[in-house]
């Protein structure tokens, strides 16, 4: 069976924002699109609604916490982020990550370069 990794930015016990880096998410192969040949699926999960976000490439956004428990997609440009805990780390295209540091003192963010950066966030139903 495969997986997918992620990443899970969370809020622990004591208000401040950690990282867990490397979860997976796992993969089952099934008949999801026929008369197409199986492909491998994870499970389906709620949600509410999403939205694209272009960050400007000057943005820096001080301490703030997760609007909602939500996925962010990374399509263009380069992020850095860094929790309450000191972990700092970067994202660009391709990745993905799982926001559910919706209470304590949040993240920082801020995107990296002279290029805009280019969000999805699908945001999950609680």
């Amino acid at each position: 069976m495969r997986s997918i990794k992620y990443d899970r930015l969370y809020c622990g016990p004591d208000g401040k924002s950690r990282v867990q880096r490397g979860l997976e998410i796992a993969l089952t192969t099934r008949d999801f699109v026929p008369p197409a040949p199986p492909i491998e699926v994870s499970r389906l999960e709620p949600a509410s609604t999403y939205a694209f976000l272009v960050v400007p490439a000057s943005f820096v956004g001080d301490w703030h916490p997760s609007p909602k428990r939500q996925w962010v997609f990374y399509l263009q440009g380069e992020m850095e982020y860094e929790a309450g805990d000191g972990s700092k780390w970067r994202v660009g295209p391709g990745s993905y990550m799982l926001t559910e540091d919706t209470t304590g003192e949040g993240h920082r963010s801020r995107v990296v370069g002279h290029i805009d950066a280019l969000l999805v966030t699908i945001q999950l139903d609680p």
